[in-house]
């Protein structure tokens, strides 16, 4: 069966989807399938190669074309015309967001959608696709049947991560010369504890067709299996550092400190990780240290706690995210804070207490961003007639979403947030500046500054792409 993975062309520089492409490729040639991979970014070069071949299926990540912002949107079914006029190959949507109602996929030229944690059920499509039989058994998948009517399966969790394949990286790279593996990107478990009611883990859970205690319940490879894939891993490219993408690698302090023990032994190399801050204590921190750990990614998301924890639902208070930051710092581990900007009544004032924190805990490096709510979930229907466009919403990544007379501030703020956390002036001037009409020259100035760092650092066309 031939098979042709659309991906985006700044893939190298996004982890979570390089990994994801990865799954795909691996699943397909465990199937003995023959695949392509090509780039969705340029028009001449993904038709082309749709017309090169008689594909069977044509693969598309969803967030890899940014579906959540109305340019993906067009671009997707636009694409999805160009191909349908002359591929007679079915088109597999992965959307692990359903950043969109699934209906209008179909509509766009779709043929199958899959949805949430999607591995288990793209093997079990693949080898349904070669042996030409039905899916309408495989959970997590949504399709059309012979009456054209459009069927969604149930929704369910992967309930053994041990039984996922191992990534064929080396093969992978020969088709895709883009890919850097040398900061390797990892996700080891699936779900969450908590209920942010920004976060797609949190909409993952009130889709799936499982009882209160499944949907809250962590999933991940156990340590021994965690290490060997580990271990093929570096034996077959070029990594030097792992980044674990988990929502919290620090959950459960048995397995992390089992897994510590073999991942020192058998792997040895630097890595960072995302954690919540009230798993953090002063002995996992210490053995994070001793066993490579170089950094450490914490959820700030905004500095006023109201809005954290009541739009937000974090539920996260100040002192806990100071005591965390300072058990980190005392390790001499790095500090990466995720930040989000434009939350519905926020003032000025308020995104720069964001600012200020950071600055407090003494954070190395800030990310930050502005408030998806994503169509769904309870922070959508909450605050939908604060969007200011309420029909269509989805405009634009690099500013607020909400109404605000402050957002040309926010903007500014966000375009140099990371150069004033580094170049601390105080509060009043930094207030100052983001009122001044250059919001222009704040978007070239930040991106400039932002490409300096060693740690932050991206593409020049990626930063194009970010900042317009």
């Amino acid at each position: 069966m031939d098979v042709l993975i659309l991906e985006d062309s700044l893939l190298k520089s996004q982890r979570r989807r390089q990994h994801d492409s990865s799954i795909l490729y691996t699943i397909c040639r465990k199937h003995f399938c023959d695949v392509d991979i090509c780039s969705t970014s340029i028009f001449e070069e993904y038709l082309t190669k749709v017309k090169s071949k008689e594909y069977d299926a044509i693969i598309l990540l969803s967030d890899a074309l940014e579906l959540r912002w109305k340019k993906g949107e067009v671009w997707l079914r636009q694409m999805l015309g160009d191909i349908k006029a002359v591929s007679s190959a079915r088109v597999v949507i992965i959307d692990h967001y359903l950043s969109k109602d699934y209906k209008s996929y179909f509509e766009m030229g779709a043929d199958i959608m899959i949805v949430n944690e999607f591995e288990e059920a793209f093997e079990k499509l693949i080898i349904s696709l070669k042996n030409k039989t039905g899916y309408y058994k495989i959970n997590n998948v949504i399709y059309k049947d012979r009456r054209n009517k459009i069927v969604q399966n149930p929704i369910k969790r992967i309930q053994n991560l041990d039984k996922l394949p191992f990534f064929l990286v080396n093969v992978y790279k020969e088709k895709n010369a883009r890919i850097d593996y040398k900061y390797f990107p990892y996700v080891s478990s699936k779900g969450c504890f908590y209920n942010c009611s920004f976060c797609v883990t949190n909409l993952f859970k009130n889709r799936q067709n499982e009882n209160a205690e499944t949907k809250h319940k962590i999933t991940t490879r156990s340590p021994i299996n965690l290490v060997c894939h580990l271990h093929y891993l570096i034996k077959n490219a070029d990594i030097k550092k792992i980044c674990f993408l988990d929502d919290n690698l620090l959950f459960n302090r048995e397995w992390v400190e089992e897994f510590l023990i073999l991942y020192h032994e058998q792997i040895n190399l630097p890595f960072s990780c995302f954690a919540r801050v009230e798993f953090i204590n002063t002995a996992v921190v210490r053995k994070l240290k001793e066993h490579g750990c170089e950094c450490i990614c914490i959820g700030l998301e905004s500095g006023d706690e109201r809005i954290r924890n009541t739009i937000l639902n974090k539920k996260m208070s100040d002192s806990d995210i100071i005591e965390a930051a300072k058990i980190i710092k005392s390790s001499k581990i790095k500090l990466l804070t995720f930040n989000i900007l434009g939350n519905p009544y926020e003032t000025l004032d308020m995104a720069l207490k964001t600012l200020e924190f950071n600055r407090k805990i003494g954070a190395d490096y800030a990310l930050s961003g502005f408030l998806y709510p994503i169509e769904g979930s309870s922070l959508y229907y909450k605050y939908k007639n604060l969007l200011m466009d309420k029909d269509n919403y989805l405009i634009t990544k690099d500013a607020p979403l909400f109404k605000n007379e402050n957002n040309l501030y926010l903007q500014n703020l966000f375009f140099l947030f990371y150069l004033f956390l580094k170049v601390k002036i105080p509060i009043g001037l930094v207030k100052f500046l983001v009122k001044l009409p250059l919001t222009r020259v704040y978007c070239y100035f930040g991106q400039l500054y932002y490409l300096s760092s060693k740690y932050l650092g991206v593409t020049f066309a990626q930063s194009k792409k970010l900042y317009g």
